[in-house]
């Protein structure tokens, strides 16, 4: 089963086919408000990162479509779809460059089947295992207390950059002092330290500078356990 998210200006022209993603088994959401604009989809991160899959609706713009799975792809979100006429779909697969998924309104059953099957699920159960290898590494290193504390905070809402004001408030319960903001930057340094250390050599956790900090969202909800 996939938890699919449907963007569209017009919900009731995507029944027919959210009616044969239910007969599949799958998760089913339209939205109408997040393509309302850049900013919308930008401020709907969380929520569509939710979601295993995108279909961008024809009831968009060629020149919409381009634009929003631009910004899905520079912030991770690799499956898309976009739905079409099935000759206009053809016709833009030829072009150069195209990344897109084309999924036809005519799309039956068992096309809709397989295709997710392909393109979801084994995306799925990749990521998966690249998540799994991630918090995998970072268990076994050896993170005293408060660096800890200071990860499962950031987990719980990794890839959103957190300020050290709301990062103070949660790992010592307090508004910011100097000692604590000194204290957090010394942790974030010491956690990085022994990344580097145990061989992890991606940017696993990055600094904003006068913003706050992110952990990569591949560990979201991250426990010590």
């Amino acid at each position: 089963m996939c938890q699919i998210l449907i963007l569209t200006k017009n919900i009731l022209a995507e029944q027919p086919i959210q009616e044969k993603l239910q007969h599949l088994n799958h998760e089913v959401y339209c939205s109408q408000k997040i393509c309302h604009s850049p900013e919308s989809l930008l401020q709907a991160k969380n929520f569509v990162n939710q979601f295993d899959c995108l279909i961008v609706s024809e009831t968009l713009s060629q020149e919409e479509y381009q634009l929003m799975s631009t910004i899905l792809r520079q912030q991770g979100f690799e499956t898309i779809f976009r739905k079409g006429d099935a000759y206009f779909a053809e016709t833009e697969s030829a072009s150069e460059s195209n990344e897109t998924i084309w999924l036809s309104m005519d799309s039956s059953l068992e096309e809709l089947r397989e295709l997710l099957q392909v393109k979801v699920e084994g995306q799925s159960k990749s990521l998966k295992a690249s998540n799994y290898s991630l918090t995998h590494r970072l268990k076994a290193i050896k993170f005293t207390r408060l660096e800890e504390r200071l990860l499962i905070e950031l987990g719980k809402d990794a890839g959103v950059c957190i300020s050290r004001n709301e990062l103070c408030k949660r790992v010592w319960h307090s508004e910011e002092t100097k000692s604590h903001l000194a204290q957090l930057s010394n942790l974030i340094q010491r956690i990085k330290t022994k990344m580097e250390n145990a061989g992890i050599q991606e940017e696993i956790l990055k600094t904003y500078w006068k913003r706050g900090y992110q952990l990569d969202e591949r560990l979201i909800n991250y426990s010590a356990a």
